[in-house]
């Protein structure tokens, strides 16, 4: 068998440099320096040089010339031992042994990428990504060690607001005791003051209660209201598409034109609310310039001479009569003024005795509810009824002699302060005439005069308070009234319906007849539908034959199902990349922290600069 030709041994080597060249030396041996030992970067066995042997003919013996010669083959002048015929053309050399042809520049990375290089990077990029979850794992441990203390520094620090709080209005309530102490009052009288001023606030906030179970009361009163009203707009809409084309027409045009009207009469409100504004603005500068008012009202008296005498002259244009008729004339119109003047006040008198003729009849109506025409509604609604036309006359009572009564408590108490006011006096001079007397506690003027003035405003006090509910009273006492007076015209509107029993049975006739009626239209249209469904089902089902035949519709069908999936995908992905950014990202949560911590250091400070109260 015959050895490989020497083209053979040239592709199998022609991949890496030779093994004598410099490529193979490490940067410290010399170029001179014996080979390595070593194995190659291939990972092959490294070439054994043996001692060359001597060659015969390749063309006799076929041998390869692929060896170069040794060390020992050399001569002096670089030629081989013996006379052997070598063509060195046939094999290219270099000064460094054996040669292939040139290869390209080789790159940073290893010349054969197999498994085990794979492996390695594998390995070396999976050490790195499982460092960067690990450093990711430490900052994130690190951020819920910092979450939980800024938890529990803004724990601490509003607690220490709210004490701080508290200190600083014992502290206010210290520093006015001591101010009212230092002006000269009395612990007793402050301590009076306080038990005042907590009634108060107990009585209002009471009030402040009752208002807002009173504003719930009306907002659930105004919700049911709503919905009352937004069924009723339904069915008034459910009505109208029920109705016949011309009559929704006119409907809706009349609709149109009430929401221009109600746009236009917004406009014209706000028009009326800033000439209102401006009027009542002219009229506070009016109020504030003695000047100007006189000059209106100067002007208003000249408008109304000035329309008086134009009235006057056209009536004497008109009227050229001679003195003797016009005199006649007005004589006629004082008679005639005075024969209407006294028709008025018979008409005065003749509705004066038809009040006090009606007051009358209810007294006996409320003296004797048995013999009314109300005994028939049953006990409990003449009760109800006599219960509230007492209330109303007690009201009544009460708020015709509340002007008496207020002018008595006023009178009272102007007479009272002008007697205090007289004591206060004589007090004085008795003071003074005593002289050197005024070192007794007993007679001691200043705290007489002191005793008094809180004796007064204990007494005022006690009077603003009466005077308070007083109002409160009259304030509750006229919406009860309202309500009261609002429920009697509510309930005799309600008798005054169900007493004509007949008028309710033709209503409900009436009502039950157009149902009918509606009914029966309602019928007849009901077949009508139901005998175009067939023809339109048939018209249905042909449409959708033609649509599945069609190519161009088929594509649509595809191309938007297609559409859908992608969008389906896109939006999942968008979802993946949104999650996983949000996981990620922790800048904001940082950034948060930061202000929360720099917040409440400076909060600390604050509060440590703060000098304690000794």
């Amino acid at each position: 068998m015959l050895p490989p030709p020497e083209s053979a041994y040239i592709s199998m080597y022609s991949g890496r440099p030779p093994t004598g060249s410099l490529a193979n030396r490490p940067p410290g041996r010399p170029a001179n320096a014996a080979p390595p030992p070593a194995h190659s970067s291939h990972g092959r066995q490294p070439m054994v040089t043996t001692p060359a042997m001597p060659l015969r003919n390749s063309s006799l013996t076929g041998a390869p010339r692929t060896a170069r010669p040794t060390t020992i083959a050399r001569g002096p002048f670089g030629s081989t031992a013996g006379n052997l015929p070598i063509a060195t053309n046939e094999r290219p050399m270099t000064q460094h042994g054996l040669g292939g042809l040139k290869t390209g520049v080789q790159g940073p990375g290893r010349l054969v990428q197999d498994r085990t290089y794979f492996q390695t990077e594998l390995r070396r990029r999976i050490t790195l990504i499982t460092a960067e979850i690990t450093k990711l794992h430490a900052e994130a441990a690190l951020i819920d060690k910092e979450n939980a203390n800024a938890d529990a520094l803004e724990k601490r620090a509003d607690g220490l607001a709210e004490e701080l709080r508290d200190l600083q209005g014992q502290l206010a309530d210290l520093n006015t005791l001591i101010d009212r102490q230092a002006a000269g009052v009395h612990l007793p009288d402050v301590e009076d003051e306080q038990s005042l001023l907590k009634e108060r606030n107990t009585r209002e906030s009471r009030v402040l209660d009752e208002l807002f179970a009173e504003r719930q009361e009306k907002e659930a009163a105004l919700k049911q209201v709503e919905t009352l009203v937004n069924e009723e707009r339904k069915k008034a809409e459910a009505h109208v598409e029920g109705m016949d084309p011309e009559s929704r027409r006119e409907y809706r045009h009349i609709k149109e034109e009430a929401a221009n009207l109600s746009i236009s009469l917004q406009k014209q409100q706000a028009d009326l609310d800033e000439l209102t504004r401006r009027g009542a603005q002219l009229e506070s500068e009016l109020g504030q310039d003695p000047l100007k008012q006189r000059a209106v009202k100067l002007r208003a008296k000249l408008a109304h001479l000035q329309s008086k005498r134009a009235e006057l002259e056209s009536t004497i244009k008109t009227n050229n009569n001679p003195p003797a008729m016009d005199k006649s004339l007005l004589l006629h119109k004082v008679k005639q003024d005075n024969q209407d003047i006294a028709a008025m006040e018979r008409r005065i008198a003749e509705l004066e005795e038809k009040r006090l003729r009606v007051l009358s009849e209810m007294e006996k109506y409320t003296d004797n509810p048995a013999r009314s025409s109300c005994t028939d509604l049953g006990g409990d609604k003449s009760a109800k009824y006599e219960e509230l036309v007492k209330r109303d006359k007690e009201m009544q009572t009460y708020l015709d002699s509340y002007d008496g009564k207020w002018k008595e408590v006023v009178d009272k108490n102007n007479t009272a302060e002008k007697r205090i006011v007289t004591l206060l006096d004589r007090l004085k001079n008795l003071a003074g005439r005593m002289g050197g007397s005024a070192s007794s506690p007993h007679l001691s003027t200043d705290d007489v005069v002191e005793n008094t003035v809180q004796g007064l405003s204990k007494e005022r006090d006690r009077k603003t308070a009466e005077l308070d509910k007083v109002l409160q009273m009259e304030s509750k006492l006229a919406s009860e009234m309202a309500i009261l007076a609002e429920k009697l015209g509510t309930m005799n509107a309600d008798l005054r319906k169900f007493a004509n029993v007949d008028a309710i049975k033709r209503e409900a006739e009436q009502t039950r007849k157009r149902r009918m009626a509606e009914r029966e239209r309602l019928k007849s249209q009901i077949c009508e539908v139901q005998q175009d469904i067939p023809r339109l089902s048939e018209e249905l089902e042909a449409q959708k034959a033609v649509l599945n035949q069609n190519e161009t519709h088929l594509q649509l069908s595809a191309l938007e199902s297609r559409v859908k999936s992608v969008q389906e995908e896109e939006s999942q992905l968008s979802e993946w990349i949104l999650q996983r950014l949000s996981e990620s990202d922790y800048t904001a949560i940082k950034k948060d922290v930061l202000i929360l911590v720099d917040e409440i250091n400076g909060q600390l400070v604050k509060m440590m600069s703060i000098p304690r109260v000794s």
